[in-house]
């Protein structure tokens, strides 16, 4: 009789284990582990992928050095032919976006938290290989340097950049930025699901 109630007693403790285990087996955590590292490297390119362009094109661009001048009784007087000057077609483009070396990377429990530096301009290129010349002229003594042609070139390139922030080539790089975070790091097995990308651009 004992040992009857022995069994019938080990049989109930092990039914009572057996189902112990079973629902800690199913209520253990399953969220994959993501590293800090590896959601960084996804990072990377973004100064290739996520930058915003804006392109622009200026026509019969006129630069002159003036003509020479005489001071006759007090007053400057231009030399005749001797005005340098010429007329050109340029054409470049301004990229804006943000250094993957500004971008911070953290964890807190279930959220990729994403900070970035500001949106930049990352680069601003003349196309020397559209550049036209449409007509030149060299003055008499006041020949053209390359100088005077890479100031005048400078000029344009600022221009064409303030003209670029003000149609608002920043906000709009701010915003692919923050997109493209977002979806490269979502799309990183073991996130989607499981974990929420929170990215803050500054000065956005």
């Amino acid at each position: 009789m004992k040992f009857l109630k022995g069994l019938i007693l080990g049989v109930i403790i092990g039914a009572v284990g057996m189902l112990l285990v079973g629902k800690g087996i199913l209520n253990k955590d399953t969220t994959p582990t993501i590293y800090v590292e590896d959601l960084k490297t996804q990072l990377e390119d973004i100064s290739e992928f996520a930058s915003e362009e804006c392109n622009y094109t200026y026509s019969d661009v006129k630069y002159t050095t003036g003509s020479k001048k005489i001071t006759i009784l007090n007053n400057d007087v231009d030399i005749p032919f001797t005005e340098t000057y010429y007329i050109a077609n340029y054409s470049g483009t301004v990229k804006a976006g943000i250094d993957a070396s500004d971008i911070d990377v953290t964890m807190e429990g279930d959220k990729i938290l994403v900070t970035t530096g500001s949106v930049k301009v990352l680069s601003n290129a003349l196309d020397m290989d559209t550049v036209e010349i449409k007509e030149q002229h060299n003055g008499i003594f006041n020949s053209l340097s390359a100088e005077e042609v890479t100031k005048f070139e400078s000029q344009l390139k600022e221009q064409a950049e303030t003209e670029a922030i003000e149609s608002g080539l920043l906000d709009k790089a701010a915003e692919r930025a923050e997109n493209f975070i977002r979806t490269t790091l979502e799309s990183m097995p073991g996130v989607s699901g499981n974990y929420t990308v929170e990215v803050t651009v500054a000065d956005k």
